[in-house]
Order: C-alpha cells, then sequence, then structure tokens
C-alpha cells in the first residue's frame, strides 16, 4: 500500500530491509518540500502535471508561453507553490475546462488543494491589477481589482454561478477610470446588496464586490445615491 497523496509506501510487519522503505519515504516527503520542476511552455496553451511533477516537487515554474496556458492540476490533496514566470495569465483547473483560480504574469502562489478546490494561502504579487477599455465586461476569476476605463457608460456583469464558480468570500475591486459611468448589473439569479444604487458616482469612485452566497453578493463604495 501506498499513501494517496505523495505515493509513499508503507512499511509492512513482515518486510525484510525496512530500512530503504523508510529512507525512500524520507526522500519523496523532502522533495515533495523542497524541489522544484520547470516547464518550458514554448507553443503550449494547454498543460497537464504528471503525477511525478506533482508528487515529487513542491514548487511548479511555467516559462516561455506566448499565450495564456491553461493547467491541470492532479484532483489529489496537496500543498504546493507556483510561479509564473511568463508575461500571460496561467488558469489552474482540474478537468482542463473549469478554471478555479488565475496564477498573473509574475506571480507565486502557494496553494492548498483539496482535489477538488484550491485555498490560495499566499499571493505575490498580493493584487492582480486589470484594465478594461470596453463598455462591457463580465467578471471571471482571477478578476481582483479592475480599472474601467472608457468615455460611455461600461455595464458590469456578475455572472451566475453556475457559469463562474467564485468561491465565497471572493472579493473583486472595481475602479472608475474614465467619465463613462459604471454599473453594475446582476445576472437573472443573481442577488447584490447594496445601500444605495448599482451605480459607481464619479470617475475615479471606487466599490467592491464580495461574494457571500452562491448567487448573492455585496456592493459597497462610492456610489451614486438612490
Amino acid at each position: 500500500m501506498a499513501s494517496a497523496a505523495l505515493g509513499i509506501t508503507f512499511i509492512t510487519t513482515s518486510q525484510s530491509n525496512k530500512e530503504t522503505t523508510a529512507n525512500d519515504a524520507l526522500q519523496r516527503l523532502e522533495d515533495a518540500t523542497q524541489e522544484t520542476v520547470t516547464v518550458d511552455l514554448t507553443g503550449l496553451t494547454t498543460y497537464t502535471f504528471t503525477a511525478t511533477e506533482w508528487k515529487a516537487n513542491w514548487l511548479l515554474i511555467g516559462e516561455n508561453n506566448s499565450a495564456l496556458v491553461t493547467f491541470t492540476l492532479p484532483a489529489t490533496k496537496r500543498m504546493f507553490a507556483i510561479q509564473n514566470n511568463s508575461a500571460y495569465d496561467f488558469d489552474l483547473t482540474f478537468n482542463g475546462s473549469t478554471v478555479v483560480e488565475t496564477v498573473p504574469p509574475g506571480g507565486m502562489w502557494i496553494i492548498y488543494s483539496t482535489g477538488t478546490a484550491l485555498e490560495v494561502m499566499v499571493k505575490q504579487p498580493n493584487i492582480l491589477v486589470k484594465d478594461d477599455t470596453g463598455t462591457s465586461y463580465t467578471y471571471a476569476i482571477g478578476d481582483e481589482y479592475v480599472r474601467h476605463n472608457n468615455a460611455s457608460a461600461i455595464s458590469a456583469t456578475v455572472p451566475l454561478n453556475a457559469a463562474v464558480p467564485f468561491p465565497i468570500g471572493y472579493i473583486i475591486t472595481l475602479f472608475q477610470k474614465g467619465a463613462g459611468q459604471v454599473t453594475v448589473v446582476a445576472t437573472g439569479g443573481v442577488t447584490i446588496n447594496t445601500p444605495e444604487t448599482l451605480l459607481l458616482r464619479t470617475q475615479y469612485s471606487t466599490a467592491s464586490l464580495v461574494k457571500v452566497g452562491t448567487n448573492e453578493w455585496d456592493l459597497t463604495g462610492d456610489l451614486e445615491a438612490v
């Protein structure tokens, strides 16, 4: 038998040469907490971490990609770190399609994986700044600080959990950089609680969206009065 996460072989009562198995276990534990694997992503837009890469390394580094890369992680429990040495986002998934976290360019995150979800323990840099210059925007996982910048009115949409499964407690800060007033729009089935309207008050106003339920968010900040 072996452990589920790291594949460490268990020592049996009648086993001979127990020290061989014990030494192998110690080496695997050291590798899993110290070693690094660097993945060359040249020409790739997807990458699946192998069981060996996942079990035998603490830090997973990706580099040399020329576009966003979607990483598929093994569905097992694991504390690990991932470093984005590129100019493009890294989307993290378990199934190759549903994005659960996005590591920005230059980011180095320490994450705990439950095998079905990711809990980010440490982020460096601490916040991802995104500039949006359109008049219609739908928030996505990875959005932390979004600067909306257009001369015309802007609709910023909060999607259903079924479409974008933000975790409870997720925070999005929105900033109106341009003259175009930002209106926060709730997709049908989404509730947004606010003391005022769903409009940012003026240029350079800031507000925060906090997910508090499956399809429920709180909106506070510099909002236009009722």
